[in-house]
């Protein structure tokens, strides 16, 4: 005889199902989504405040996995924190045209490192809620940024990180010179209330007074304006006829001084001919002084002989002159003879 069977072992039996796919889901779930997820790991060097377990990790507004492990990290060598953030991805970015499958993990590991290398990949915390302070790690191109890898274990993809710009704001005003700046508002409201004071209200009044003269002048000017423009003119057409004539003038000094310059250029010509003939006069003469030198020397043939011709000259000279002394007392003396000799025969 077959037992009927009752609701309350049917709802056992459906409340066993249950618990059974519910016990499978939690045992196998995480296991199935560890295989789809890729495990990466950015290096904060700057403080991680506001960032904890669980917070999103987005690349331009798509959610692509979550924190899942955040330490600190003291390097000896380099004497600084790090702040290792270990996440998981697991809404991984498909390739067009291609599936997961198709990819082996060599290619994927090099499409990653040309990613981060060649395209600039970096990852930087962003505030999620001023309010709470809560924040995210947002992924995206930023191909100017340096290159700054501090080594990840073997699996994982390190993403350079970069300050956040909560950081690059507080840096900024680090670096303002704020006793500078609150010493100038200072100063700069001192000097209102010196405006704002009797002296203030004279020298505003000095101010009024040099406006409305200087709108009268601008005023006379308006009425003179026309004058000048006309002045200007015939002035500009004089300086046009002036220049006109320089430029004329110009010309003709430019013909002269070429004129000069030939005329110039063939003097000294003449004198450079005038000048080597009077070189080769001048050795011409020192030959001829160096010849008659020569001659004239005492030891010379020629000197001596020059010597004896002048002194029978000289004899002959005074025999002259005794026959014209003779002649002049006795002119007859050419016919008759010398009486003393007549008287000696």
């Amino acid at each position: 005889m077959k037992q009927k069977a009752t609701p309350a072992l049917i709802g056992a039996f459906v409340l066993g199902a249950i618990a059974l796919a519910v016990f499978g889901l939690v045992v196998f779930s995480p296991i199935l989504r560890a295989e789809r997820a890729t495990r990466v790991l950015f290096n904060f060097d700057t403080g991680v405040t506001g960032l904890q377990v669980g917070a999103p990790v987005t690349f331009r507004g798509v959610r692509m996995g979550e924190v899942t492990s955040i330490r600190a990290v003291y390097d000896p060598k380099a004497k600084v924190f790090l702040f290792p953030v270990e996440a998981r991805l697991t809404n991984q970015v498909t390739l067009a045209g291609e599936s997961r499958g198709d990819i082996t993990d060599e290619q994927m590991e090099a499409l990653r490192k040309r990613i981060v290398e060649e395209q600039g990949l970096r990852a930087r915390m962003e505030v999620v809620s001023f309010v709470t302070g809560q924040q995210r790690i947002q992924v995206d191109f930023v191909p100017e940024a340096p290159l700054d890898l501090h080594g990840a274990p073997p699996g994982w993809w390190e993403i350079p990180t970069l300050p956040s710009k909560t950081e690059q704001i507080e840096s900024a005003l680090r670096e303002l010179p704020l006793e500078e700046i609150v010493l100038e508002v200072r100063n700069v409201l001192a000097n209102l209330k010196d405006m704002l004071g009797p002296a203030g209200r004279k020298d505003a009044k000095t101010v009024r007074d040099t406006l409305a003269a200087a709108a009268d002048a601008l005023r006379e000017l308006e009425k003179d304006l026309p004058r000048i423009t006309a002045n200007l003119d015939s002035t500009a057409a004089t300086a046009k006829q002036t220049l006109a004539t320089g430029k004329l003038t110009l010309e003709q000094i430019r013909s002269t001084a070429e004129a000069a310059e030939k005329r110039v250029n063939s003097v000294a010509d003449a004198i450079d001919r005038l000048a080597e003939s009077s070189d080769k006069t001048l050795s011409q003469s020192r030959r001829t002084l160096a010849n008659i030198d020569a001659l004239t020397a005492e030891d010379s043939p020629m000197g001596y002989e020059l010597s004896v011709t002048l002194k029978e000259l000289g004899a002959a000279a005074r025999s002259i002159r005794l026959l014209a002394t003779e002649l002049e007392r006795r002119p007859d003396a050419l016919i008759r003879g010398n009486p003393a000799q007549e008287g000696r025969k």
